[in-house]
């Protein structure tokens, strides 16, 4: 698994939060990307690897520019950090459809702890996807 974390923050901070992830999360890879171009440049390669993302947004105007790409987002686990709490940046955050959204007050702790359970619950399967939990109607299990 791959830990994408996009933020703008200035490079100590950068740091300071890659080395709490990996800390929290080892064998895991962590990749920082200061930028929305980075982001962008790191989606386009082709990679097997699955991948979550966490997005620490900064204002509204990097939020705008990160719905224009949510396309690159389909199929990608997001955590989201947002500026403000105002109606409107919620809103728009949601529309990445995140797996979760901390405020602005939430600390990056909480996001580590949502991220820990991600990381450790196992997948299930619903019954209906399993191949043994359905015959096709001549008696044949789906392979």
């Amino acid at each position: 698994m791959r830990i994408l974390l996009y933020t703008k923050e200035a490079d100590e901070s950068r740091a300071k939060r890659k080395k709490i992830l990996e800390s929290n999360f080892k064998g895991q890879r962590v990749e920082t990307l200061p930028t929305v171009n980075d982001l962008i440049r790191r989606l386009r390669e082709p990679s097997e690897e699955p991948k979550i993302i966490i997005l620490l947004i900064n204002d509204q105007e990097e939020l705008r520019r990160l719905l224009s790409i949510q396309h690159l987002f389909l199929n990608v686990p997001l955590l989201i950090q947002v500026p403000d709490d105002l109606a409107e940046t919620v809103q728009m955050a949601h529309r990445l459809r995140p797996r979760y959204l901390n405020g602005a007050a939430g600390d990056f702790g909480a996001l580590v702890e949502v991220l820990r359970k991600m990381l450790t619950t196992p997948k299930t399967t619903p019954g209906w996807v399993r191949k043994s939990s359905y015959s096709h109607p001549e008696g044949e299990p789906l392979k």
